[in-house]
Parts: structure tokens; sequence; C-alpha cells
């Protein structure tokens, strides 16, 4: 791993309700630089979060344990708001990944951005637009954990169910996820293989190649569709792309830029 990479903390909300979606938030943020600080905040005797003991060794996640009280858990918020400030001051981190749907955490997304840190924001769709405006990339956690079933249906009759041997050892990363910001909804102004060759990057593994149904994902984020290419497939249309190449494994496509 290159020691040059962004360097991340990641802090999270337990309250959040995010548990299904841990994994493909960490996967997703390892692909943009190291993750140097996990911890999630809560109260982990309370039967509400009792799934999050079976994970949190899993995924090396550090618990930070604050009993409930009265006025329900913003004694969690104002630890994580805490340890963030005193982790900005140690001055070894790029950016901050804050796990919540909290508007709370508002004014902390702010601060980390004032000091000229990035700031990705992990929640649900009912998240407030004010913590939303307040990161400079926000991710719908319902879109981390989709199945690629219903990506592919849309977009190809393919699915990515096996690891492409590529002498690595290592499986194609989790399909990307879109980012959503508070800004732009609208299509991005480029043409429709500007967009397919795009998505392909964007959905790049470590590997070196990119799933169908992480490209399926990033193309959709990006305001475009299979039916804007003219093809049947999203499979059809990568291949006409003269700056890919594909690889196949089953019934799993992978597609790359050419070198």
């Amino acid at each position: 791993m290159k020691l040059d990479q962004p360097s991340f903390a990641v802090l999270i909300d337990a309250d959040g309700g995010t548990l299904k979606s841990i994994a493909p938030i960490l996967t997703d943020i390892s692909r943009r630089g190291r993750i140097l600080v996990r911890r999630i905040y809560g109260d982990f005797t309370s039967p509400q979060l009792a799934g999050w003991r079976d994970m949190l060794a899993e995924h090396a996640i550090q618990p930070i344990q604050q009993y409930a009280s009265s006025t329900g858990h913003s004694t969690s918020d104002s630890a994580l708001i805490i340890d963030a400030m005193d982790l900005l001051h140690t001055r070894r981190f790029n950016g901050f990944c804050l796990v919540s749907g909290n508007s709370d955490f508002t004014r902390l997304a702010t601060r980390l951005r004032e000091d000229g840190l990035m700031v990705f924001g992990f929640g649900r769709k009912q998240a407030p637009g004010t913590f939303i405006s307040a990161c400079d990339r926000f991710v719908h956690v319902e879109d981390l954990i989709v199945s690629p079933l219903d990506v592919t249906a849309a977009n190809s009759p393919l699915h990515d169910a096996d690891p492409l041997p590529l002498g690595t050892g290592q499986r194609a990363a989790e399909p990307a996820s879109p980012y959503t910001t508070a800004t732009s909804a609208a299509r991005a102004p480029m043409t429709c293989g500007e967009a397919l060759r795009r998505s392909v990057q964007l959905a790049t593994a470590p590997s070196g190649w990119a799933p169908i149904t992480a490209i399926g994902q990033q193309l959709k984020a990006l305001g475009w569709t299979i039916k804007d290419s003219g093809h049947a497939t999203l499979t059809d249309a990568l291949k006409a792309e003269s700056g890919l190449e594909m690889q196949v494994n089953g019934a799993a496509r992978y597609f790359r830029a050419k070198d």
C-alpha cells in the first residue's frame, strides 16, 4: 500500500442505523485512502445495538462506550465531536468520514472543512439537508447495500458473481457507490461515450479491473442509462468503446482502459 495515500479517520454514530452497510462503507473509503482510525460511539449494552458487537472485531472498529442518559444519544454525539476535534489537532489526517444522519454533526463537518480537510458523510436518504450540505460528499447508505442484481437487471443480462483470475489472489472489490452532492443531481456535461469511460474509471477496483455491476452504478450516478448509448446491454455498449478491453470469468464481465 502506498504511504502517500490520503489518510482518513472514520467516526461512526452507532444510533445511525448503518449496521448492514458498514462493510461496503469501509470498502468505499479504503479505495480513496488509508483508514488510520475507526471508532464507533454508542451504548453497546442496549439491545438496540447488540448487533454491532459481532461486527466490531471483524472490521477492527474501536467501540467508544457511552451509557444512555435522559437526553437520548447526545452523550455519544458529544464524545464523537470531542474526539474529532482532538484528532483534527494531531494534523495526521487529510479527511474525516462521518457515518451518521444526525443534524447535530453539521457544525462539526463545517468546522473540519474550515480547517482544509475533506469531509465525507454517510447516512440514510432522509438525512437532513443541512448535514448533507456541510459535507464535501455525501453517500446514501441505501445505495451501498443495493443488490448487484438490481443494477444489472436494468443494464445487462449478466451478473458479477465470481472473482477475476488476475494472478494476484485479489477479488474484485465491492461495487463502487455513487456519491451524492447537495448542489447537483443533473446529468454531467459529457457524451455517453465519455460517461461510459468515466464510469469504468470510477468503478476500477485495486485489481485494475472494473466489475460491470459497479460500472452500471457509476453510469447511473452520472445521470446516464444504457438506453442513451443505443445498445441493448451495458456489455455491448462497453465493448463498442475502442479504448476499453473486456475480461470474462464465467458469467461475470470486467472492463478496464487499454494501456
